[in-house]
């Protein structure tokens, strides 16, 4: 049995031992799978989950409920029915990392692109820094193969003699440091030469190697040392050359370096270097072929053409584009933004470039012809969206600014840059790098093609034959960065009452200048808290804001296309938009869960459903990895949950989920920090988180129905492939998933005719593909239910527990200092939320302290008990074995049993502390103990959880003194 099978059982047997002598819930399933069950009242409201994807096998089954619904109040008599979700669970099969241009290696960089590239024999080398990825890539230029990635940091890099030359990366410990690795073992440092001498004001910038010299150039001095490269301690001769910007040895010993717009050369021993080249408009990089001293210059800072000139400094020719490759379809054979290039030794070249889309690696001969090439990395925070007419075009950012459609064969696996395209700086600013690159998605009405901002009104036009985007919509806050909309906003408002003060705009251009007109913008007083929007596929917009008072109401409008002008969308004035709908949250529900402001998504079914999220009780995990998990960003929510509204009447329908501490391991119907709206797709919706689960899917009745992992291919890929990331193995090996550690992006969903989809997920710097199936393998079951007798529930009560002081380390003497403490929160100094410790000198020194009193549960289920305490040290991932002093002493007790035992533990780092699951009964209180000793930080919190409960710390209502005494 597998470990997520085993979770599952666990779950399933958790809930099924809930309270005996409540409603009981019967059914058999004819084959084993998972199975949802949730209790509905007669109006089709859901009152309480009761089972969510849990392993089940054939057979005869018993539930019992409890009577109380998900905030833990007893549910009135009468009828009800229960509904049941069984499924195989959903089918992933990866296809390909569209993005990088090979499946199942890494590649170098993310937040930059390619960096450098140099090479040896029929190698090429690109080196490029990276979040969590290699640094060098090593492909066969011969075959195109993949060969090898390295993950040693490396600034410029050159090669000759079998050996690898690279210089240290800047702002790191080795920024001066050149080192020196042979060819055939990347990981073996030959030689390891300290530049500086611990002189920062002096940088080395760029390396070049040629026969059996290494030239090595420094910033901001211009100064050029010649060394040799079997003792590269030794230098040989110094020149200097002002304005440099790159260099190159030639195969005589002497150097060529860009000095403003010319070529000079200089030797060891120059005094005044000589022009060799000039006329030529911002060159940036330079190479010389050592097997006939050509040289290669890259033009107008790698936006313009590459020149080749012979070893006697005569122009030959020039290759590609003047200007730079173009917007819109892609051509090879032109050049945008090259950041490196490198002779072949054949009379061909290889560059690569960086700041531009697709980021390549690309080999070519001495006529300019592409032999081949090889794509990535692209950004960290890369989203793809399929053209609605045809799932094969996929239109994803590359560089910042930057958006390219790529063609893809889904048989093959294979993919392709079809067009490329800038956004950043348009309308001013307001399309910037991040506009459309993290939430755009691409539309279609009639036969144009649009990439629309789902988060906010924001629309381009594609003109491919114009090879343009035209900017159409933007909407914007009044601390926009466009001069000309500040500028008529503060004109507007001048003119208006203090109290009418507008806080946004629409701009709709209107005559295709791209260029914001006063006549063209409309101003809302929307705004002052910032507007929640969302996207249908008729490209009407939606937006939100919560009102204040004694209820809280989220009031939903709607921004609808009045009408279309040709291609363009034109929507109303803000004061023109329709209510949609009012969305009340009630005190007990306010009480229930802390935050309900979130994304919305409108389904066909006059429904809205809305992801919400606690902000957490300020007990986030920026201290000694301290949280109700330590991993981010779940731990910095108290709860977590997706919601259905009725838009006829604005009732609640169904809430469901709840936040997961566990710190890794997905479990069915949690949680894990709901970042996005995938769609909907046969009475699913589909939801994306930002760790754990890239995609699950519930119900439009609130059952939980599957995730991407349920199942996978049979297709002998690593199993890292379908899971996220981990981080390291047990046995210290990296696990290379294909998705990232914080998937912002959420990715996006595309149906295909066969009623499968294409998941488009967030990679390191790529975006994974999957083809998930298994939507149609569902089978229902019903019954009904009688609520003969209301539940007692819980009398929410309590203060707090009795709270005993001592002087000393072991609880022993009478008390210093007694008193009713409401919770167990404590020493939180530099967290959101502030709880001392009482203020007296005793706290400030080693202590320890006893809470005695009662525990009242709010739902019948099995509980787990967590306690925090200080120890170990900040910001360490409490697997590992580093620490700097043990976890304080903690212990707890439920009448006489010990469920937390942490009175003596090893020098570890985990300052977490969690009981068995413990089966416990709504409103029957139990005697609780709990100990502790201060030796260290000072910090104690004592929280609980359930397959109801959001982990939470134990709040005073459900905690009673030592001194009460329970109703008979």
């Amino acid at each position: 049995m597998t470990r997520f099978w085993m979770i599952c059982v666990l779950v399933g047997g958790v809930a099924a031992a809930r309270m005996c002598g409540g409603v009981p819930v019967t059914y058999s399933l004819t084959e084993s799978g998972r199975v949802s069950v949730a209790v509905y009242n007669l109006q089709g409201q859901q009152v309480r989950t009761l089972l969510s994807g849990a392993a089940q096998i054939k057979g005869k089954h018993r539930l019992e409920w409890d009577g109380l619904d998900w905030t833990g109040r007893p549910a009135p008599a009468g009828d009800y029915t229960w509904r049941l979700l069984q499924s195989p669970g959903l089918k992933s099969e990866f296809l390909m990392r569209l993005g990088t241009s090979f499946n199942y290696q890494d590649w170098p960089c993310n937040h930059g692109g390619p960096s450098g590239v140099a090479v040896l024999g029929d190698t090429a080398i690109l080196a490029g820094a990276g979040e969590c990825t290699p640094s060098l890539a090593m492909v066969d230029m011969t075959s195109g193969k993949f060969l090898r990635a390295e993950h040693f940091l490396v600034g410029d890099i050159a090669a000759a003699n079998g050996r690898l030359f690279s210089l240290g990366v800047n702002n790191d410990k080795d920024a001066g440091r050149l080192s020196i690795r042979q060819f055939d073992n990347g990981s073996n440092v030959l030689a390891s030469v300290e530049l500086t001498q611990g002189v920062t004001t002096t940088r080395p910038f760029c390396v070049s190697a040629c026969a059996k010299q290494l030239a090595i150039a420094y910033s901001p001095s211009g100064e050029i040392e010649w060394r040799s490269q079997d003792d590269p301690q030794k230098v040989l001769g110094k020149a200097v050359v002002s304005n440099l910007s790159d260099m190159a040895l030639t195969p005589a010993g002497t150097v060529l370096a860009l000095c403003g717009n010319t070529v000079v050369e200089v030797g060891p021993a120059t005094i005044n270097p000589v022009v060799r080249i000039s006329g030529l408009s911002k060159p940036n990089r330079i190479a010389v072929d050592e097997s006939n001293g050509d040289i290669l210059v890259v033009d107008n800072n790698g936006f313009g053409q590459i020149r080749r000139y012979s070893k006697d400094f005569v122009f030959v020719r020039a290759y590609g584009r003047a200007g730079g490759r173009q917007q819109g379809l892609y051509n090879p054979e032109d050049f945008c933004a090259v950041s490196d290039i490198a002779a072949d030794g054949h009379g061909g070249f290889v560059i690569v470039e960086n700041m531009s889309a697709p980021r390549r690696l690309s080999h070519f001969d001495v006529n300019g012809k592409l032999l081949n090439e090889w794509y990535g990395g692209q950004l960290f925070f890369t989203m793809a969206s399929s053209d609605p007419a045809d799932p094969r075009h996929v239109w994803m950012n590359s560089h910042w600014g930057w958006v390219m459609e790529t063609e893809v064969d889904y048989e093959k696996r294979t993919w392709k840059p079809r067009a490329a395209y800038t956004v950043q700086g348009l309308v001013e600013g307001l399309f910037d790098c991040s506009s459309l690159g993290l939430c755009g998605v691409m539309r279609r009405h009639e036969d144009q093609r649009y990439i629309v901002n789902e988060d906010e009104p924001k629309i381009l036009r594609v003109d491919e034959a114009n090879r343009r985007l035209i900017p159409l919509v933007a909407f914007g806050y009044e601390d926009s960065i466009s001069p000309t909309l500040n500028s008529i906003m503060k004109e507007v408002n001048q003119s208006r009452a203090p109290n009418g003060k507008y806080h946004s705009y629409l701009w709709q251009d209107a005559n295709d200048d791209g260029v914001p007109q006063k006549e063209e913008v409309s101003f809302s007083t929307y705004g002052r808290w910032r507007l929640r929007w969302t996207l249908d596929e008729h490209f009407n917009y939606y937006f939100s804001e919560r009102t204040s008072g004694k209820t809280w109401t989220n009031i939903i409008h709607r921004l609808p296309v009045k009408r279309w002008d040709g291609a363009r969308p034109v929507y109303p004035a803000f004061e023109e938009a329709e209510l949609v709908a009012q969305l009340p949250i009630t005190p007990e529900m306010a009480k229930a869960r802390t935050d309900w402001e979130g994304p919305l998504d409108f389904g066909s079914d006059d429904a809205v459903y809305q992801i919400v999220k606690g902000r957490g009780e300020g007990f986030t995990s920026d201290y000694l990895q301290m949280g109700h998990t330590w991993l981010w960003p779940t731990g910095l929510s108290g709860d977590a949950g997706l919601c259905r509204w009725s838009l006829r009447d604005g009732g609640l329908q169904w809430r469901v989920g709840k936040l997961s501490a566990t710190a890794r391991q997905f479990i069915p119907g949690q949680l894990d920090d709901p970042i996005r709206f995938l769609g909907r797709l046969n009475g699913l919706v589909l939801l994306a988180n930002r760790v754990v689960m890239p995609m699950e899917a519930w119900t439009d009745d609130g059952l939980f129905a599957g995730s991407l992992f349920d199942r996978h291919a049979e297709d002998g890929l690593p199993p890292a492939t379908y899971t996220w990331w981990m981080g390291k193995a047990l046995d210290g090996r990296e696990i290379n998933s294909p998705f990232q550690y914080d998937m912002y992006v959420g990715g996006s969903i595309r149906e295909l005719p066969d009623g499968d989809i294409l998941y488009f997920g967030a990679g390191w710097n790529h975006v994974p593909v999957y083809r998930v199936s298994g939507w149609k393998d569902f089978k229902r079951q019903a019954g009904r239910l009688r609520v003969k007798k209301q539940a007692k529930g819980t009398d929410a009560a309590g203060t707090g527990l009795l709270a005993e002081y001592f002087a000393n380390d072991a609880l022993a003497g009478i008390p210093v200092l007694k008193r009713t403490d409401p919770l167990l929160w404590f020493g939180n100094a530099d967290t959101l939320v502030k709880k001392g410790w009482p203020d007296t000198n005793l706290c400030n020194r080693t202590f320890s302290a006893r809470w005695t009193g009662f525990l009242e549960p709010r739902f019948s289920e099995a509980y787990t008990l967590k306690a925090y305490v200080g120890g170990g040290r900040r910001g360490d991932d409490p697997s590992s074995p580093k620490a700097v002093s043990p976890p304080e002493p903690v212990r707890v007790w439920l009448g006489k049993r010990l469920v937390i035992d942490g009175w003596q533990r090893p020098l570890t780092n985990s300052c977490q502390i969690e009981s068995a699951p413990i089966q416990l009964e709504a409103g029957r209180k139990v005697p609780i103990r709990v100990e502790y000793v201060r030796t260290n930080t000072g910090y104690l919190h004592l929280c609980w959880e359930s397959a109801s409960q959001e982990i939470e710390h134990v709040p005073p209502e459900c905690l009673y003194p030592d001194n009460y005494r329970p109703k008979k």
